[in-house]
C-alpha cells in the first residue's frame, strides 16, 4: 500500500515542475487604460438626480420622506421589540 501511494505522490509533485529552460514571456502593457481619466468636477454623475430634474414637487416629497423616515422608524421599532423579547448578554459577541 505504501509503494503505490509514494508513486502517486511523486507523480503529482513532478507535474508541478516547469523545467530548467522555462522563460517568462514578454508582455506588453499599455501606458494608459480606457476610463483612466478623472471625471470633470461638473459631471452629471456627481449631481443628485432629483436636483437635475428641477421638479419642486419631487423635492418636497423627498424632503418629507427624509423628515418622516417611516422605513427607518419602523426598522428601529422592530429592533427595539426584538431586543426586548431576546435580550443580549453583555459578554456575547456582536
Amino acid at each position: 500500500m505504501r509503494t503505490p501511494t509514494l508513486i502517486l505522490v511523486c507523480a503529482l509533485a513532478s507535474a508541478c515542475v516547469v523545467g530548467p529552460k522555462h522563460k517568462m514571456p514578454d508582455i506588453s502593457v499599455p501606458d494608459a487604460f480606457r476610463g483612466d481619466q478623472k471625471a470633470a468636477a461638473t459631471s452629471l454623475a456627481d449631481q443628485s438626480w432629483w436636483g437635475i430634474l428641477h421638479d419642486d414637487e419631487l423635492r418636497s416629497l423627498i424632503d418629507e420622506a427624509i423628515r418622516s423616515g417611516y422605513d427607518v422608524q419602523l426598522a428601529a421599532w422592530r429592533q427595539h421589540l426584538s431586543l426586548q423579547s431576546h435580550p443580549r448578554r453583555s459578554d456575547a459577541p456582536l
